[in-house]
Parts: C-alpha cells; sequence; structure tokens
C-alpha cells in the first residue's frame, strides 16, 4: 500500500492539516489528528505534473490535499501527466515541436493556396470590383498620373490590348479594360488589379519597339487576370495576417486588415508560381495568332535592363516581375522547341 504525507484543507477554513495518505486501489484514505476521510479515486480530480510544483488532489465537497511526493501521486492515480513526460523527455518535445511546425508549414504553403483558389473562383465580381476600384484611387493618389502619351501611341496600346483580349475568353464575365498612367516611381511596368484593369505605363508603352511585344505583356497581364492572381494573393495574405493576429490574439491587426488591402496591392509581389503561370498562358496565347514568342523575351530582356539598379526599389510595387532571367531562359527554351 502507498502511503505519504500532504497537507489538508477541509475547504471550510484555510486551516492545513498535516494528514496522511494511502489508497487500496479503489478509496483514498485521509488520516491525522482529528481527520479521518475516505473519498473514492474515481471523484478525485488531480492536478498537473509541472516541474516540481505541489499537486492538488480535489475532492467533491470543496476540499483537498497537497503533497510534493509526485511519484506517490502517480502510483495510486496510475498515470504519468503527458506534460511531465515530455519534460521529463526532451527529445518527444523536440519532435512534437518539429511535427506542428511541418503540420503549419504544410498548411500554408498548400491549404492557403489551395483554399485561396477555390474562394477567389468564387468571390463574387462586384467584390473584386470594388477592390480593384479602390486600389487605382490609391495608386492614382500617390505613385501614378495622367498619361502623356502621343495619341498615336495611345492608340497602339488600345489596338494591341483590343486584339489580345477579343481573343480570349473570360472566365469569370470580366471584361479587361486598358488603362494608361505615367509614372517615375514605378517607370516601366504594367500591372493588372482586380475586376480585369490593365495599367501600362507610358514608358512601358515607350519601351516596346513593336507591337507584338506589347501584346506579349498584355498577354502576360491577362493571364493573371484569367487565373486570378491578384485576389488570390490577397487571400493567401490576408488569411495568413488573420491567422498570425488569432493567435497573437491581435484585435487591432484583424480589424484594421481590410483597411489595408489597396497599400497592400500597391506593395504585393506575384510568387514565382503565378509569374510563370501567367507567362504559360502569355506563350500559349501568341503560339495560337502566330506570334514569334521571342517578342516576349525581348520585351523581358529590355524591361529587365531598363530598371537596372533601381530594380531593388521597384520591388514593392504590383507585378515587378521577380527572377526576369529565369523567365528569359524557359521563354528562350520553348523557344528552341518550337
Amino acid at each position: 500500500m502507498t502511503q505519504f504525507q500532504a497537507l489538508y484543507y477541509d475547504g471550510r477554513t484555510s486551516r492545513a492539516h498535516r494528514v496522511w495518505l494511502s489508497s487500496n486501489g479503489e478509496w483514498l484514505q485521509i488520516s491525522g489528528e482529528g481527520i479521518s476521510v475516505d473519498v473514492e479515486l474515481d471523484t478525485i480530480r488531480v492536478s498537473s505534473r509541472l516541474g516540481d510544483s505541489p499537486r492538488y488532489l480535489k475532492f467533491a465537497d470543496g476540499a483537498k490535499c497537497e503533497t510534493e511526493d509526485h511519484d506517490a501521486v502517480d502510483a495510486i492515480f496510475s498515470r504519468v501527466d503527458l506534460v511531465h513526460r515530455l519534460e521529463r523527455r526532451w527529445s518527444l518535445a523536440l519532435i512534437a515541436t518539429l511535427f506542428t511546425a511541418v503540420i503549419v508549414w504544410m498548411g500554408i504553403a498548400y491549404g492557403l493556396p489551395a483554399m485561396a483558389r477555390h474562394v477567389a473562383d468564387a468571390t463574387p465580381v462586384a467584390i473584386e470590383q470594388s477592390i480593384g476600384q479602390q486600389s487605382l484611387k490609391t495608386l492614382d493618389g500617390s505613385v501614378m498620373k495622367e498619361s502623356r502619351l502621343m495619341e498615336v501611341d495611345r492608340e497602339r496600346a488600345r489596338s494591341a490590348f483590343a486584339r489580345v483580349s477579343e481573343t480570349l475568353q473570360s472566365r469569370h464575365d470580366t471584361i479587361p479594360v486598358l488603362l494608361l498612367r505615367r509614372s517615375e516611381a514605378l517607370g516601366a511596368n504594367a500591372f493588372a488589379l482586380p475586376s480585369g484593369i490593365v495599367v501600362f505605363t507610358d514608358e512601358m508603352v515607350e519601351l516596346a519597339q513593336n507591337d507584338e511585344e506589347l501584346m506579349a505583356v498584355i498577354a502576360h497581364e491577362l493571364g493573371h487576370v484569367h487565373h486570378r492572381h491578384i485576389m488570390r494573393s490577397i487571400l493567401q495574405n490576408s488569411v495568413a495576417a488573420l491567422l498570425v493576429a488569432s493567435l497573437l490574439g491581435d484585435v487591432t491587426s484583424i480589424t484594421g486588415l481590410a483597411a489595408s488591402i489597396p497599400t497592400f496591392l500597391v506593395e504585393q509581389r506575384y510568387s514565382r508560381e503565378f509569374e510563370f503561370e501567367a507567362d504559360a498562358f502569355a506563350l500559349q496565347w501568341m503560339e495560337s495568332q502566330q506570334v514569334d514568342v521571342q517578342h516576349f523575351a525581348h520585351i523581358l530582356q529590355r524591361l529587365s535592363d531598363s530598371h537596372g539598379k533601381d530594380s531593388e526599389g521597384m520591388e514593392k510595387y504590383l507585378s515587378t516581375h521577380p527572377s526576369m532571367a529565369e523567365r528569359i531562359e524557359s521563354i528562350e527554351i520553348r523557344f528552341s522547341r518550337s
């Protein structure tokens, strides 16, 4: 029979009574000066074993016992608390931590993109239009101004855009719209906003040496629209931010997230997967229209050269086309196979 000492509190006063505890497997006997109590084991709540902290045996009538004899308590109740088991075996704790990290990483790396794709496809066009207009307003009020292109260049851009967009069938009842803007901060650039708004800077139009190069970039941006990369990026990053805010209990971050979407759009970049997916979309269109895919490689190379040392500053803006060299190499490989 296991027997050990403890302090007994009757639940009516704060006085501690030194007692002996013992058990026959079904009942816990508590005995001391003027105290003789039998308590059924199944009715006792036992606190977890955490380091050298005292254990508490809590009884249904409000009384409790306090003891530091952890082994005796474990022997009586035939269990060792899981927390203490992990505490004593750091290797198990490390494995559990790594396992949790892997699960979280898989959820973010695979679960979030899959969810974002599904939700983006189900997002009403009206919501995209609202986000797109708000984003455009933010950009127009900060880094973009009215276009100063000559009318002949405006018409060249509109004609190229019409040729590409008219030969593509929208999956989401979205009618693409071309907007021309000038921007010293963005330089030669093109990007898509939610709801099919495609923005070309004056510098981008001037950089293209022919209509085929313009159409290649237009097809790439419409690839982002077709695959809903903009909304998927917003959803993936928003959910990640909400998850972190929820775990940290940061209510301010959660309530302020919606208001920060336009700023996020200005600063976000497409993932490598999205860029290559939009490239593939553009190349497929070019091949279907008998447009030499080399034009795409040429405009990408010229675009990369035009930013030069300023490319690092450009990375904070929309669609700054990371991994340009890899993308050009991919196009060259495709051209050599055709």
